[in-house]
């Protein structure tokens, strides 16, 4: 690494685990960048590009951040199992001629079969009933019985969602105190390969209403984190580690937002939503015309709306949905990190969070309509614009078939592919294209400008310079598909 390389970290700090993607630009930042992901070291000495987003309580009193042995938690508890009832599979007719020919008198005949099978039938629902009921009950005892677990446990979890979303929050410590301790053992860990001389690209979940009250929030809680490590520990990673939970609850200083704090640590917060984005935009990746971008993570799913104009980004509404992979899991009885989710997510849950995706992009199309209302064109163009748009997912829940639905009028549904990295200088490229969906916001993150005012086009300026019904003026732009 050159000494007049200008460093960029993009960091994903994500509700289940955190990705970071560095960006060096050499020639005091006038040359090709260049990309590579940082790799974490797990319990084995094995290779990562995923932090897991946990701190734990050791026995000693100190904290261990990220990959954690369990076996040195303090006071570990055992975690309750959610065990269900299986409804029993019965051949109706089969059993019911098993039953006439062992109690049939010689004077019925096998008409009587049918009378049998309604019997069975009737039985079998009531069963059926009386087991679904009793799961019900078990599923209720087990989520109370796994949040009294949590609120005992020292091995803490989603507090990013419980700081930055709308996740509750029971745990003994506070959850900005934990994101504060975790991303100060991460700054950590990119201090000692990188040195101190880096700019931090932050996203968070948030839509464009609550973005300035959310990002002052990232802020200080990234400056608070430095604050610990470069003025309380004096930049010794060691005596981080060695530190005892008394220690860092009374050393952990809240460092207010201000610009000059922002300023002096070299911070800029971006929606997660615009971070996703930009991965798919750098060089071009989309064609022209209006689009949606689906990021489905571990605590919200992030959507914005955008068109490609002169092959960049024009975004004109984002929104965070609070509802994630974590929700899906919960839901459907079981804990995301506790299990192998595929293909376990009840229908009903899925149906749930589909709808919330829907919502948002019927708002959006009222939205458009009404703002085109206002011009002279007629619907029927505005149709013929959004028919067969693109819709992209990333994140964890783009692996999931019943999650990454079209959603009228966006047909076109695709996937973050490695394409996306086809033009970069990317470290271990053919290592990371394999895993690109889960690591595209933090590249999105790096390829941000440094300045984190996020434009947003007003949604009159999609239709340019078409006249309003009071102007009498000639029309001298129509939409088009391929112009929106």
């Amino acid at each position: 690494m050159s000494s007049n390389d200008i460093i960029k970290i993009g960091l994903d700090f994500g509700t289940h685990q955190t990705k970071i993607c560095i960006q060096k630009t050499p020639d005091e930042g006038h040359g090709e960048p260049s990309y590579e992901f940082f790799s974490f070291e797990d319990l084995e000495g094995g290779k990562s590009y995923f932090l897991p987003s946990i701190v734990q309580i050791n026995q000693d009193d100190t904290l261990s951040y990220g990959f954690v042995d369990r076996s040195k938690e303090k006071n570990a508890g055992v975690a309750p199992k959610l065990e269900l009832l299986e409804i029993p599979s019965i051949d109706i007719n089969k059993e019911a001629k098993q039953l006439f020919e062992k109690y049939a008198s010689p004077q019925q005949d096998e008409n009587d079969i049918d009378a049998i099978e309604h019997m069975l039938v009737l039985k079998s629902d009531i069963e059926r009933q009386r087991i679904e009921h009793e799961n019900e009950i078990r599923r209720s005892n087990f989520n109370e019985a796994v949040k009294k677990y949590r609120a005992s446990r020292n091995t803490f979890r989603y507090f990013k969602q419980a700081t930055f979303s709308t996740r509750e929050w029971d745990a003994k410590i506070d959850a900005l105190r934990l994101c504060i301790w975790y991303l100060a053992y991460v700054i950590f860990l990119l201090e000692e390969k990188y040195g101190t001389l880096f700019s931090i690209h932050m996203g968070i979940p948030t839509d464009d209403q609550s973005f300035e009250k959310k990002r002052m929030l990232a802020v200080s809680t990234l400056a608070s984190a430095y604050h610990l490590v470069e003025n309380v520990f004096d930049n010794d990673f060691n005596a981080f580690l060695s530190a005892h939970l008394d220690e860092l609850l009374e050393k952990t200083k809240i460092i207010p937002f201000s610009n000059d704090v922002k300023e002096e640590y070299a911070i800029n917060v971006f929606p997660e939503a615009y971070a996703g984005l930009l991965s798919l935009t750098s060089r071009g990746k989309l064609t022209q015309g209006m689009s949606l971008t689906v990021d489905i993570g571990g605590g919200t799913t992030d959507i914005s709306f955008f068109t490609i104009v002169g092959r960049k980004p024009c975004i004109y509404k984002y929104w965070s949905i609070p509802l994630g992979l974590n929700y899906l899991a919960e839901e459907s009885g079981f804990d995301y990190f506790e299990h192998d989710i595929k293909h376990e997510f009840k229908v009903g849950v899925v149906n749930a969070f589909n709808d919330e995706k829907t919502k948002v992009v019927r708002k959006l199309i009222t939205m458009l309509y009404a703002k085109l209302s206002k011009t002279i064109l007629g619907k029927d163009r505005l149709s013929a614009a959004l028919k067969d748009r693109i819709l992209v997912y990333m994140g964890g829940g783009s692996t999931f078939n019943n999650v990454t639905n079209e959603h009228q009028p966006f047909t076109d549904v695709r996937r973050i592919e490695k394409t996306i990295w086809k033009e970069e200088q990317v470290k271990d490229k053919s290592e990371v294209e394999k895993i690109c969906t889960l690591l595209s916001v933090s590249f999105g993150l790096v390829s941000a400008k440094d300045d984190d005012e996020v434009e947003l086009y007003s949604m009159e300026s999609i239709f340019g310079e078409v006249p309003l019904k009071a102007d009498q003026a000639k029309e001298s732009r129509y939409v088009d598909k391929d112009m929106v």
